[in-house]
């Protein structure tokens, strides 16, 4: 949620190569909706609006058949959390790095399971 809380760390972004284009997963679109009504997290005006303006510049990246049943069988020892699981899944179907400040991601990733560029 680095992205969403507008954090400095994004600022390796910054310094990937010319050309890259960044994904989003679908299912943070989902848990930015679910933060906010929780109100654990306040965006301005609102979910609605703040989802349109970052996916500028982004390519949203579908929940598929396949993201969800890997989600489910994800090697090694990784935590419960579905959301982060069908992140983690998208990613190792697609073949791309992760970027994440995740701690719990960043250690899955050691395990040789998935490419992760650490915030």
């Amino acid at each position: 949620m680095w992205l969403v809380k507008g954090e400095a760390q994004a600022r390796p972004i910054a310094n990937l190569p010319s050309g890259t284009i960044l994904g989003l997963a679908s299912i943070s679109v989902w848990e930015v909706g679910m933060l906010e009504t929780k109100g654990r997290l306040a965006l301005q005006p609102d979910a609605r609006t703040w989802v349109n303006a970052a996916l500028q510049g982004l390519r949203l990246l579908p929940l598929d058949a396949e993201a969800a049943l890997r989600a489910t069988r994800l090697p090694g020892s990784v935590h419960g959390d579905p959301a982060d699981r069908i992140i983690i899944a998208t990613a190792q179907i697609l073949k791309v790095p992760l970027l994440t400040a995740d701690a719990r991601i960043i250690q899955y990733a050691g395990q040789g399971h998935l490419q992760v560029m650490a915030l």
